[in-house]
């Protein structure tokens, strides 16, 4: 399986995210992780199912968050 790895920026973001939807409710913040999650685990089952950004950077969306 290929691996991952977060961009810093990326990272920040991602975090900053949690708590944004942990603040609204922290049901919705645990949703928000485990959708990341499974668009992770996608990306790396099917890493060519996804659109290129570079030579090693590809692009995959979640489902319910934007």
């Amino acid at each position: 399986m290929v691996g991952y790895e977060y961009h810093s920026a990326a990272e920040t973001e991602y975090l900053e995210a949690v708590r944004y939807y942990s603040r609204i409710h922290s049901e919705l913040g645990l949703s928000f992780v485990t959708e990341v999650e499974s668009a992770i685990e996608r990306a790396r089952q099917f890493p060519e199912a996804y659109g290129r950004v570079d030579d090693n950077l590809r692009h995959i969306g979640t489902h319910r968050f934007p």
